[in-house]
């Protein structure tokens, strides 16, 4: 079959240009072409659905050299071969040179079929090479614009050089340190992390951003002294090998969520307070009752053992108002994101002293802490509300009366069970229950 071929020659003798065209009808080409002399016709028929030029190289208004500098400057891409009756090897090259694709005699046109099927093929080549550069810059820029103007912090390094190879500018609105100072070293990030979070932030960042898995929760100083919460996620890219070879990852300034949280928390810590108003009040009239008693009884001047025993009366009942309140305060106004190590026996021990000293007393408080159960690494306050809230609630469960228990226990997750429990990992647990 045929293949078509859209073709302007540049020849002023007529023969010559027949000549050309019968080459390539018998190397299997279907010629739609026209034919120039000058270079005013020249420029008007060059034109972008052409797909090859064939020049002579003598012309008597203008030459092949001057035929391709004007293609060259009117940007269009289009394969040109000189034609010639006689052509030497030095001006064959300076076409070339300044685009031209090829150069052939004209009694060796035997050779022009096998030339333009090349040419064609070498400029389709070309022209798929563009395409190729055109959409990588079209995608380049896209990418360019989501990452530039999101507020996330959007990075990727290099694991193996341990270098930053890309990070937004977000970072410099959120960390307040140039980008640049990043590229130069990529631990600028982690210095300003909190001291409190440092440790725990450096070896989650260290082993779950090549494994998977790394999504922390940290507090960051900026230069100016400035705290702000930050919620960093990274996420590992293998080649073909299946090895790492980029870390891909986001961090997102959360300090307005963080503040929300707390509020938040206020508010929980508050109501149980409130509801717990009802024992506190019961309470504290046991603990005054002592001291309102025994102030007029100093008064009319007893005894010295008397006076003795009633003084550690109300000394003892001022400890135990003291002990109640600050108790009450703590959890009134809490310390929120303080990540330290807990140990379960103790917190349980600190809720038991409040339930005793501010729930009803036909609720029998039982505890089952073994000395081996694990600490665990979190917020001390909110376990503090957390565990408040579960004891309260069985309170109520119980308005007359009953046994509220709270047992710790180790407990082991693996594989199995991860994988049929919604957002559980395997690994080691500490297990707090609270029965009513």
């Amino acid at each position: 079959m045929a293949k078509p071929l859209r073709l302007l020659i540049v020849e002023d003798q007529p023969a010559d240009a027949e000549l050309m065209l019968d080459a390539l009808r018998e190397s299997g080409f279907e010629p739609e072409w026209d034919r120039v002399e000058t270079e005013d016709a020249y420029r008007a028929r060059l034109d972008d659905r052409l797909d090859l030029i064939l020049s002579d190289f003598n012309l008597p208004s203008f030459s092949g050299l001057r035929a391709v500098e004007l293609l060259r400057e009117s940007g269009l891409e289009i394969p040109f071969i000189i034609v010639s009756g006689s052509i030497g090897e030095e001006v064959a090259v300076a076409a070339m040179k300044r685009g031209a694709v090829d150069y052939l005699l004209k009694d060796r046109l035997t050779r022009l079929g096998p030339a333009v099927e090349l040419a064609l093929q070498q400029n389709g080549l070309r022209r798929e090479r563009r395409q190729a550069m055109r959409a990588l810059r079209e995608s380049e820029e896209r990418f360019r614009q989501v990452v530039e103007n999101i507020r996330e912090v959007f990075w990727i390094g290099d694991p193996a050089r341990q270098v930053m190879l890309y990070v937004s500018p977000a970072f410099e609105e959120i960390w307040g340190c140039s980008c640049q100072s990043l590229y130069e070293n990529p631990r600028r990030w982690l210095e300003a992390v909190h001291p409190e979070d440092r440790e725990r932030v450096s070896a989650a960042a260290a082993e779950k951003q090549v494994l998977g898995g790394y999504d922390e929760t940290y507090r960051i100083t900026r230069p100016d002294g400035q705290l702000r919460w930050i919620r960093a996620r990274a996420y590992p890219i293998r080649n073909e090998a299946g090895e790492v070879y980029r870390i891909v990852g986001t961090a997102e300034d959360v300090t307005g969520r963080k503040e929300l949280e707390a509020q938040l928390a206020q508010m929980h810590r508050m109501e149980s307070v409130g509801r717990m108003a009802g024992g506190i009040a019961h309470d504290l009239n046991n603990i005054l009752a002592p001291i309102l008693m025994g102030a007029p009884l100093l008064r009319i001047g007893l005894p010295p053992a008397q006076a003795e025993k009633t003084l550690t009366a109300i000394e003892s009942s001022a400890r135990r108002g003291a002990e109640l309140v600050k108790q009450l305060l703590m959890f009134g106004r809490g310390l929120e994101g303080s990540r330290q190590l807990v140990r379960l026996k103790d917190l349980v021990r600190e809720m038991e002293e409040i339930m005793r000293e501010t729930f009803p007393k036909n609720i029998v408080i039982a505890s089952d802490l073994p000395a081996n159960v694990w600490p665990l690494m979190g917020d001390a306050t909110q376990l503090h509300q957390v565990l408040l809230n579960l004891c309260v609630n069985a309170r109520d469960a119980m308005p007359a009366g009953g046994r509220l228990g709270l047992v710790a226990r180790n407990v082991e997750i693996d594989e199995n069970y991860a994988r049929m429990q919604a957002a559980t990992k395997p690994g080691s647990y500490a297990c707090l229950s609270v029965t009513d």
